[in-house]
């Protein structure tokens, strides 16, 4: 059972970072429809509010050419 426990513990990290990710592409985007609905998929699957802005504020400096 220890197996199955550590392919969800898996699941939830990949979904988490897809998750990031996405919110990162639709802030270099502009997508402001994007970003808020991104957002609440986010906030409701437990991502914390410090999360979002570090993937934001990285899509930001991307954008910028940084």
């Amino acid at each position: 059972m220890e197996t199955a426990k550590v392919r969800t513990e898996e699941k939830v990290l990949q979904d988490k970072m897809e998750n990031l990710i996405a919110i990162g592409a639709a802030t270099a985007a502009n997508c402001i429809p994007c970003f808020e609905h991104l957002y609440e998929k986010a906030i409701t699957s437990g991502i914390t509010l410090a999360e979002i802005k570090r993937a934001s504020d990285i899509a930001g400096l991307v954008k910028k050419g940084a």
